[in-house]
């Protein structure tokens, strides 16, 4: 894994940073995914990410 993704080297192939996201959980307010980075083949982040669909602010 590295720290940032942008340190990462520069590729001559467009498509060596690939994420992959999978649902596992939701309803109409948020859904949960879990993610992996992966560069040049080899994996550089993972993780889960909450999603907040159109939830107004309280005041």
């Amino acid at each position: 894994h590295v720290l940032r993704l942008d340190d990462l080297p520069p590729s001559a192939a467009p498509d060596e940073l690939r994420i992959a996201a999978t649902r596992q959980a939701g309803d109409a307010r948020q859904i949960l995914y879990a993610f992996t980075v992966s560069y040049a083949g080899q994996a550089v982040a993972e993780g889960r990410a909450a999603v907040v669909l159109n939830t107004p602010l309280s005041a």
